[in-house]
């Protein structure tokens, strides 16, 4: 026992060694918060914000100034040319910064989508749900050095938690939308079906709902396993700008044997591929059933 507890101990210590060994000859630049996560593809003025905090083994006095890049990463499937590029978004000087908790320096910065199309060269048009965008940034301190993504101490870079400086943070996008009809009006491939009525590769006809331009319906058409598959639909409700859904079946899925039952759940679908991920319940013991479907 005495033996565990000492290793215990030795082990504890060496990864504490290195944290402080990147922090003695490195620095951190420590994300506090963000806001604007979700960017909407529709609105070039979607503003993303991050809250930075440095800090170095010179009582950050070693701080000279952050630069700022967007990395756009073209993922469209089909022809044309690759998109992928990175770019300069902006220069923050250390004057920027101001002491913050435990008189450490922080910094806000944000930008625009609108500001990040335009250094970027792109317009809205060619940019589409599948690609992604993320902030990069790379710190510089007064005696030569930089540090990025990377070039950072793996223990800085990975560690987790308070210690953790990847220097760049990926956002996500969203459609906004108003109109479901487009989008989801056609058939559907399951990619997975926890309930196993459909299996995967299996397509259901959605169609968008005649009642709410933020409903469309999952029709029952080809479910092989309910007597009422001609008459039934789950009836999927938007109900943010996120994407979060709810589900209500129009009535209740007759499986025979007198297992007829109500069909509700929840979940998220993409605003701008269409794609659904729905956890849905039959009946309350039968619950929490993923499905996901994405446009055939």
């Amino acid at each position: 026992m005495a033996l565990a507890a000492f290793f215990g101990c030795t082990v504890d210590n060496k990864v504490i060694d290195n944290v402080f060994e990147g922090a003695q000859y490195g620095a951190f630049l420590r994300i506090l918060e963000t806001s604007g996560d979700i960017i909407d593809l529709n609105d070039t003025g979607s503003t993303f914000s991050i809250k930075l905090e440095y800090q170095d083994h010179e009582n950050s006095a070693l701080l000279d100034r952050v630069e700022f890049f967007a990395v756009f990463t073209d993922n469209t499937v089909g022809g044309g040319a690759d998109l992928s590029k990175t770019v300069p978004l902006a220069t923050v000087a250390q004057g920027a910064f101001t002491p913050g908790s435990f008189k450490l320096l922080q910094t806000t910065f944000s930008f625009t989508y609108g500001e990040a199309l335009t250094a970027l060269g792109l317009s809205q048009s060619q940019v589409e749900g599948e690609d992604s965008l993320v902030l990069a940034w790379t710190l510089y301190t007064t005696d030569g050095r930089s540090f990025d993504a990377d070039s950072a101490n793996g223990n800085i870079a990975a560690i987790g938690g308070y210690y953790s400086s990847p220097y760049k943070y990926s956002t996500a996008f969203k459609c906004g939308l108003t109109d479901t009809s487009t989008l989801f009006n056609g058939d559907f491939k399951v990619t997975y079906d926890e309930w196993a009525d459909y299996a995967e590769g299996d397509l259901i006809p959605v169609t968008p709902d005649p009642g709410d331009p933020l409903s469309f319906r999952i029709l029952s058409t080809n479910n092989p396993y309910i007597n009422n598959a001609a008459t039934s639909w789950l009836t999927v409700t938007i109900i943010d700008g996120d994407g979060n859904v709810t589900v209500q079946s129009n009535e209740d899925f007759d499986y025979g044997g007198g297992f007829v039952v109500p069909v509700t759940g929840t979940g998220k679908i993409n605003t701008c591929t269409g794609d659904i991920d729905v956890s849905l319940d039959f009946s309350s013991s039968y619950a929490g059933y993923g499905m996901t479907l994405v446009k055939a």
